[in-house]
């Protein structure tokens, strides 16, 4: 089931499924969210729960056992219940149940919040620990935002900084290797080469904390603030004309390694009847 959220600014829609953004109209009437296509990808803006990413072998250990989940987690698989809603606002609840509990053991509420602020989209992690102990999780977003016009007519801009360290992957696992990218006047170019060698740019624990992509024969940006989270993805398939910008709680798996849960990279650790939260903040200009 859909809901919209509304204000002079956005007209923003949500799904249930997932408790997914699936479409950011802008006060001219514009798509601004990838709308999904079987040639590139059809996802649109999945929920990352309660891992990110690939898991070695497709499983993890915890207390000794092994668990099998698929890739970036179920999440974006589970109905969600919604909990609030007003014109501008809605909540949406994930409680774990008997199912969940078979390939992630833990107790939770998760909640997931959107709220409209002008032209800003402020989106609300939540995670309650209802475990009797600590429990670990990882938690990210993924967002699409598409352009018209060729991939080399876009770049992201990054506020204050020359390079950044990239993590290289080998296949969809960290390789424990990193690169400089060098920025021109603070921005990076978009190159569907580059995302064809290395698939996803990986910047762990970045300083920067705002990032926008923007285009050289458009005036329209889009700006992703995330103030408290640690690691930012870039990620899209190569000729296709979006680009995920995805703040991440979270790493993927070292490459050949099958994480105790843990141990494994960027997990969050959360004590009994412990509350996380994390926000971050999509700008449509």
């Amino acid at each position: 089931m859909r809901t919209i959220i509304k204000n002079d600014f956005l007209t923003v829609e949500i799904d249930t499924l997932g408790a997914e953004l699936k479409s950011i109209v802008d006060k001219d009437g514009v798509e601004r969210l990838w709308q999904g296509d079987e040639k590139y990808w059809n996802g649109q803006a999945p929920l990352l729960w309660p891992i990110c990413g690939k898991l070695t072998e497709g499983r993890y250990i915890y207390n000794g056992a092994s668990y099998n989940m698929t890739a970036h987690g179920f999440g974006r698989d589970c109905e969600f219940i919604i909990e609030n809603a007003d014109s501008s606002s809605v909540t949406y609840l994930l409680v774990s149940d008997e199912k969940s509990k078979k390939v992630y053991p833990f107790d939770y509420e998760l909640r997931v919040i959107y709220a409209l602020e002008g032209n800003k989209i402020n989106v609300t992690y939540v995670v309650n620990n209802k475990t009797d102990g600590d429990m670990y999780f990882s938690i990210g977003s993924h967002e699409a935002y598409m352009w018209e016009g060729e991939t080399g007519d876009f770049s992201v801009r990054f506020e204050g900084v020359d390079t950044l360290e990239n993590s290289l992957l080998n296949g969809p696992f960290l390789s424990g290797k990193t690169e400089t990218v060098v920025l021109e006047n603070g921005e990076m170019q978009l190159v569907d080469d580059d995302f064809a060698e290395r698939d996803t740019y990986i910047f762990e624990n970045i300083s920067v904390k705002r990032v926008s992509l923007v285009g050289k024969n458009t005036k329209k940006k889009i700006t992703v603030d995330y103030p408290e989270t640690a690691h930012l993805l870039l990620w899209k398939e190569p000729k296709a004309p979006f680009l995920c910008i995805e703040p991440w709680c979270a790493l993927p798996d070292n490459d050949g390694v099958v994480s105790n849960l843990p141990e494994k990279p960027g997990i969050n650790k959360l004590a009994k009847n412990g509350v996380f939260k994390n926000t971050h903040t999509i700008t449509i200009d």
